[in-house]
């Protein structure tokens, strides 16, 4: 297999070609182009790729049109698409797990959990001002 041919599969693989249409249209076998493609760290499925660098919708399979210039690249076609994706999948935006944290109340000494503040010291608005205001 010469340079050529190996650079040519990997132009197609990276334009989210298959195994199989790639060797039909170099004229290898599917194996060798498999072979070669994941050597290179262009292994799985091909719209998975796709998806990962942002090329093609999450949602539709469409292909996103991303405009030059600023601005993160989309990961779907449409507002419509990424709703939907959002609405189907919850849990990938599951932050809450990360930030919670457990404390013990200053105050009353109850234990409590808080979202995103590590140094929380009460367990409410009521035993802040009992604790601030009354002691």
């Amino acid at each position: 297999m010469t340079t050529d041919t190996r650079d040519q599969i990997l132009q197609l693989r990276n334009e989210g070609m298959g195994y199989q249409a790639i060797a039909n249209a170099v004229g290898e076998k599917r194996d060798a182009v498999r072979y070669i493609c994941k050597s290179r760290g262009l292994g799985g499925k091909a719209t998975e790729k796709m998806i990962s660098d942002g090329r093609i919708c999450k949602n539709c399979g469409i292909e996103i049109t991303q405009p030059p210039g600023k601005g993160r690249r989309r990961r779907f076609c449409s507002e419509a698409c990424r709703r939907s994706w959002w609405k189907k999948h919850p849990e990938e935006g599951r932050k809450l797990d990360k930030a919670l944290y457990q404390g013990t109340c200053a105050c009353c000494g109850k234990e409590f959990t808080a979202y995103g503040n590590n140094h929380r010291t009460y367990c409410s608005r009521e035993c802040f001002i009992k604790a601030r205001f009354w002691t």
